[in-house]
């Protein structure tokens, strides 16, 4: 009777160390990350509308850091694809969102409303289509003198 008990726990527990083994193969299947090609890269970038996006400079910045994010292994490459785009359109201060005409020139702050038309911070302002972006946060449209004005 004791026999009986101790073989059904020994049972049990060869059940958990299966379904152990079973998540540990898993969450490494999952976390496999093989390099894009240039050609995936700006196939992707292609997709998502990115005019001028280099892809052969992507490449080969994520080559020579080993494929790193920070001191992390890259998990997705097409998130980092996103970031890149992102951050390149905030460094040239344009933007690419929904409404927006590509290569438009955006200030600091700046965003277009739902109509296409230029504002920034609450959405008060109307600025010209042909204004001049935005030279910082400190700066404020005037209507009347057609400018921006530091404030």
């Amino acid at each position: 009777m004791q026999n009986d008990a101790k073989d059904k726990d020994k049972d049990k527990d060869k059940e958990k160390d299966k379904e152990k083994t079973t998540d540990v193969v898993k969450k490494k299947s999952r976390g496999l990350f093989s390099a894009p090609t240039v050609e995936a890269v700006a196939a992707y970038a292609g997709e998502k509308g990115y005019q001028g996006f280099n892809a052969e400079r992507f490449c080969a910045y994520y080559e020579s850091n080993g494929w790193m994010v920070g001191r992390n292994k890259m998990k997705d490459w097409k998130a980092a694809v996103r970031n890149w785009m992102s951050m390149e359109n905030e460094r040239r201060g344009t933007s690419h969102g929904a409404g927006s005409p590509p290569g438009a020139r955006f200030g600091v702050g700046e965003w277009l409303r739902d109509d296409g038309s230029r504002t920034y911070g609450s959405g008060r302002a109307n600025i010209p289509a042909d204004a001049p972006p935005r030279p910082g946060e400190k700066y404020q449209w005037s209507a009347e003198s057609g400018a921006w004005i530091f404030l």
